[in-house]
Formats: C-alpha cells, sequence, structure tokens
C-alpha cells in the first residue's frame, strides 16, 4: 500500500510507501535513493498515517528533491530494488529457508544470487558475513600482491563492519578494510588497498600521498567518483 501527496511547487505526485511493524511505537517517515517510507505500528489507523504525511509535506519536498538528483547521476539502471552488489556487478537477491545449513549460490547467467538461510527473520545477519567472507578472500588474494610490488610491509588485518570508511590504517601498521568490499569492482578495490598501503608512508591525505597513489593507480580519481556516486547503494539494508 502507499500513500499518495501532492507537491504543490512542483506540481509532483509522490508515492510514500506504508509498511507496517508490529516492532514500531510510533509511525516515522524514511527516505533513500530507492524512494520514501513511512513506517507504522500495526494498529495505527490510516487516517491517522496520512495525517503524519500531510504534516512532513517541507521534509518530503526536500528529500524527493535531494534522492531525485541522485538517482539522475547515479543512473537509473542501477538503482534497483531487491538487489544488490557482488564485485561491481548489480545481481537480484533471492532468500530461501534451508534448515540444514547455510550458503550462498551466485548465478551469472540468472543474475541472481540465491541466499539459503535458517532464518529469514535474521538473514541480514547472514549477508554480512557473507560479504565479510567474500571480502577477506579477495583482501587475502590482492593485498600481499600491491604490498609486495610497493615493498611495502604491513602489521595486522581485520575486516571490520566500518561505517563510514572503506579502509583505515593505523600508526602500528595494522590495516582495517569494510566488511562490504567486495561489493565494489576490482580495480576500485585495488585502489582501497593501495590507498591504505600508501598511508603506511604517508599518514596523511597531503599532496605527497595523492602522488604516491597515483604513482600506482594512475586513475584513482576516477576510483574515488565511483565511490562518491555509488556509496548509497554499498549497503545492507
Amino acid at each position: 500500500m502507499s500513500i499518495e501527496i501532492l507537491l504543490q511547487q512542483t506540481n509532483t505526485a509522490v508515492q510514500i510507501e506504508l509498511r507496517r511493524s508490529s516492532r514500531a511505537k510510533h509511525i516515522s517517515l524514511h527516505a533513500d535513493v530507492y524512494g520514501i517510507r513511512v513506517v507504522a505500528p500495526n494498529h495505527q489507523s490510516v487516517e491517522s498515517i496520512k495525517h503524519f504525511v500531510n504534516s512532513k509535506r517541507q521534509w518530503i519536498s526536500k528529500v524527493y528533491k535531494y534522492y531525485s538528483r541522485l538517482r539522475k547521476k547515479i543512473g537509473e539502471s542501477e538503482i534497483q530494488k531487491d538487489t544488490m552488489l557482488f564485485f561491481g556487478k548489480r545481481y537480484r537477491i533471492k532468500i530461501t529457508k534451508d534448515k540444514q545449513q547455510q550458503y550462498a549460490i551466485v548465478s551469472d547467467n540468472l543474475n541472481q544470487i540465491t541466499f539459503h538461510v535458517k532464518d529469514k527473520r535474521s538473514y541480514k545477519h547472514y549477508l554480512r558475513n557473507w560479504y565479510k567472507e567474500q571480502t577477506m578472500n579477495i583482501v587475502d588474494e590482492r593485498l600481499p600482491v600491491m604490498g609486495s610490488k610497493l615493498s611495502l610491509s604491513y602489521k595486522k588485518i581485520s575486516i571490520k563492519n566500518l561505517k563510514s570508511r572503506w579502509g583505515s590504517c593505523s600508526r602500528t601498521g595494522n590495516l582495517s578494510f569494510s566488511l562490504l568490499l567486495s561489493m565494489l569492482p576490482v580495480d576500485v578495490i585495488d585502489y582501497i588497498i593501495v590507498h591504505e598501503l600508501m598511508h603506511l608512508v604517508e599518514f596523511n591525505h597531503s599532496k605527497r600521498f595523492w602522488q604516491l597513489v597515483g604513482e600506482t593507480i594512475p586513475q584513482y580519481d576516477e576510483h574515488r567518483k565511483w565511490l562518491r556516486t555509488h556509496s548509497l547503494l554499498v549497503k545492507i539494508d
């Protein structure tokens, strides 16, 4: 079900998706690149939900304009619900209950990843663990190659649920990477790895630091642009 409101300034009809939740205590509005939705308790009447939505017209107008511009910048073909990125390619996601074991099947022919999970209610936890494992595999594969090529040594490696960074380097030489790195194209992953390795030489973002990055990844600006444009799509909702 959805609630339609009319933005008077632009005469634009906006569809607000209505979601019911047994855990919700209050009505709330949420927006992202996929659209705007209102979450309401199961007992809340439709009329009271509509009243709440209409009272938030100014906020809705603001976020609608923002995400409309962003959608245009990213490209409509890249923005599809029930899909996720895996090494830069977009796949449909299918969640299947399996009482015996949890595993995933990636089908390039079907353009689909099927996740077999024991409990559909907590499938996102399994998705994070699966992406973490894939990220660990590619970092284990690519990091030693890059480190050897640059004659740089590092200490501990960790894959974490980083909220606002793709990677980090400590002053003691420990490297951390976001568990969602495996959502990115491989050349973008290489850029992030080189970025963190170069912090072993320059622990800042000085002009010299970017010169060092550019010597190894001449097109690093393109990868930074990809990350800025697609960062809102690299997530597990």
